[in-house]
């Protein structure tokens, strides 16, 4: 664990990078860039981006394989560059609703919770992954059974909630 005070203006793009131990880490407000590579392969589990951050660079938080959540305060955090998510299969990202950072996560095809999603937005329970012909199998996220529907991917281009989840899935088009 790292405790950083808060006098802190500034962090060194990869200062953490492969620090395999780094599990936990305070970030100081006076912080306000999530430099590239600052986190790629360490051990955190859970990061909250402070509203006081302002930009998320690529690749900070790629190869953090135990990470399962990260916390967007605010909207307006930018999230540049690609694969700032690569490799951290077990997360996902907590943002709001057509934000920088709602867009990183359908790039790195990271599941996500919306803070704000619009009502009409599509919601599916998911039970498999998309199909050859560009299809999935799911049920509306209000069923109770195991009734199973085919889900066109044209019906929702790019993003199926489930439940309050959203998952990114890549897709043809026919």
């Amino acid at each position: 664990s790292v405790r950083l005070p808060e006098s802190v203006t500034s962090i060194a793009d990869e200062v953490f990078t492969s620090c395999s131990s780094l599990k936990e880490i305070n970030w100081p407000s006076g912080v306000d860039n999530i430099g590239w590579h600052l986190f790629n392969g360490t051990a955190l589990t859970e990061f909250t981006v402070p509203a006081t951050v302002k930009l998320v660079e690529s690749y900070a938080f790629m190869d953090c394989t135990q990470l399962e959540k990260v916390i967007f305060e605010s909207r307006d955090t930018v999230v540049t560059g690609s694969q700032i998510f690569e490799n951290t299969p077990l997360l996902t990202i907590y943002c709001w609703y057509d934000s920088s950072a709602q867009a990183a996560t359908e790039f790195n095809m990271v599941p996500y919770v919306l803070f704000d999603a619009p009502a009409d937005l599509p919601r599916y329970r998911i039970y498999t992954t998309v199909q050859g012909d560009g299809t999935l199998l799911a049920a509306p996220a209000d069923s109770t059974g195991f009734e199973w529907v085919t889900v066109d991917v044209a019906a929702a281009p790019n993003s199926v909630l489930y439940d309050l989840y959203l998952f990114y899935y890549s897709y043809e088009e026919l």
